[in-house]
């Protein structure tokens, strides 16, 4: 089962362990609150592993950053706004590569945690995270620096994958 980290990273910690550098610069996309984001991200994933040479990946990263892009809409659209659509509520996906793996976050306004849900055999939604927590090596979510949050997850690299 992953690891799921909930506790605040360590000083200076973008979602990756210290000991891990980024193997290329992170690629940040921001996303209006809307259904359609989930899609946009889905391209952006497949643009930017394609160029990173990590294909090996692409189903799998593409799915998980679509679920958490997924579940930033909901939480964003579910908080009260101040004066603005929630449509135009920013949400951030950021890929990080690694020497050993891809991480993936995502950014939203919403400053509560993102809630585990027991869903039922017919019910139609609430199965994001449970997604997330069995095709990631670990996941997690800490306070975002300007409000909000970042959930996050991190795939491990095939063996032999380029740096």
């Amino acid at each position: 089962m992953p690891q799921q980290v909930t506790a605040a990273p360590p000083r200076g910690w973008r979602a990756q362990p210290p000991s891990r550098r980024p193997a290329r610069p992170p690629a940040a996309l921001p996303l209006p609150a809307r259904a359609a984001s989930a899609a946009a991200a889905r391209r952006h994933v497949r643009r930017l592993l394609a160029g990173w040479q990590l294909t090996a990946c692409l189903d799998t990263a593409q799915l998980l950053a679509s679920e958490l892009v997924a579940n930033a809409v909901t939480a964003t659209r579910a908080m009260p706004q101040a004066g603005f659509p929630a449509a135009w509520a920013p949400i951030g996906l950021t890929l990080r590569r690694t020497g050993t793996s891809l991480i993936i976050e995502v950014r939203d306004p919403d400053p509560d945690p993102p809630a585990d849900r027991d869903p039922g055999p017919l019910d139609e939604d609430g199965r994001g995270l449970l997604i997330v927590g069995v095709l990631s090596s670990r996941w997690g979510h800490y306070a975002a620096q300007r409000g909000g949050k970042v959930v996050w997850c991190e795939i491990a690299l095939p063996p032999g994958t380029l740096s």
